[in-house]
This record gives structure tokens, sequence and C-alpha cells, in this order.
């Protein structure tokens, strides 16, 4: 585990990998998509390479910022999570 940052370049920089990782993601599918079946599974598992580089890449944002505050809200049954 790395240790607790409180630096705000070192979350910058993390939330902008986390969202070019998300658009690398999407960028991925959509050509899938586009291409069809033909090459899915090297598609398909770069996309979870992707997928599990993304999710180290977030857990590494919520152990540099612990004390993130999030706002709940319920309407018609349907809650909405938001960072404040």
């Amino acid at each position: 585990m790395e240790p607790k940052e409180t630096n705000p370049a070192n979350l910058l920089s993390l939330r902008t990998q986390s969202a070019s990782l998300r658009d690398q993601i999407l960028r991925a599918e959509k050509e899938e998509e586009l291409k069809g079946k033909r090459n899915a599974g090297h598609a398909s598992k770069a996309i979870e390479k992707l997928r599990k580089k993304l999710a180290e890449v977030e857990a590494q944002l919520v152990l540099a910022s612990p004390s993130l505050v999030f706002q709940v809200n319920q309407n018609q049954n349907i809650v909405w999570i938001q960072n404040i």
C-alpha cells in the first residue's frame, strides 16, 4: 500500500490519469462496436487491462484523499452522490 498523500499536485495527477483512462476505455469500446466481433477477444483483453489500471488509479485517489466529502440526495427513489 502506498502511504497517504495530501499533495494537491498528486491528486490532480491521479484525477487526470483516471479521466484519461475512462476516455481510452470509451474509445476502445466504440472501436470494438464498429469493427464488430472479429477482433473481440483481443479488444476485450485490452479493455479489461484498461479497466484494471483505472481501478488501481481510483484506489490510489481514494487513499490519497481520505477526507473526501460527498453529498447524497434522493429524489423519486433515485440516489445521487456528488463529490463536493
